[in-house]
């Protein structure tokens, strides 16, 4: 199923032709797909990003594109291995290392969100300050669903389960109709 039809399901099943309530019905379905993402990590919204750090003894102030969800973790790849970069305060890491420290990158801190641009962009800081050479660091994350908007837009919701969606947007137009018997029978289902 697509957007549009899943839409079109939840209109037939409102028996709502207003404007006022079709118009509605894509916010519905996207902000119900989000609470199911945050209810539950699934594979599918699992993300990997590569980022090449430098030796350069100016900044070692980093970004990354995306819409991330939780489960951010950094990994730093050596020859043999990966080893999992802790996640620390930057005050926390100011304490620790002085401004000319290098080595080994063993700490990042997160350094904040960029909302001005999309997707949003994480800004984050390696500590030592200057690594001791050139590493790579591949992130691994847990990402928001994309919200659809084309009626031909699909996901994984969209092409396995598409009854949850509908069933979360029959549930979301019956109580924004105050029919709240049949709203408890939709959330029943989505559940």
């Amino acid at each position: 199923m697509n957007f549009g039809t899943i839409k079109t399901e939840i209109q037939d099943t409102l028996a709502r032709t207003d404007s006022t309530v079709v118009d509605k019905i894509g916010t519905w379905v996207n902000r119900r797909q989000k609470q199911a993402a945050a209810r539950h990590n699934f594979g599918f919204l699992k993300g990997e990003a590569t980022v090449a750090i430098t030796n350069d003894p100016v900044s070692q102030d980093y970004s990354l594109s995306g819409t991330f969800k939780d489960d951010l973790i950094f990994y730093l790849l050596k020859s043999d291995s990966y080893v999992e970069l802790p996640i620390r305060s930057r005050l926390e890491m100011i304490r620790r290392y002085a401004p000319d420290d290098t080595g080994e990158p063993q700490f990042v801190s997160l350094e904040g969100w960029d909302n001005t641009v999309s997707p949003p962009t994480l800004e984050f800081f390696v500590w030592p300050p200057t690594p001791a050479a050139s590493y790579t660091l591949t992130v691994v994350f847990h990402s928001w669903p994309t919200d659809l908007s084309a009626d031909g837009d699909t996901n994984w919701f969209t092409d396995h389960f598409p009854q949850i969606l509908i069933a979360a947007g029959v549930a979301e137009g019956y109580w924004f109709l105050g029919a709240e018997e049949q709203a408890r029978v939709w959330e029943g289902r989505w559940e």
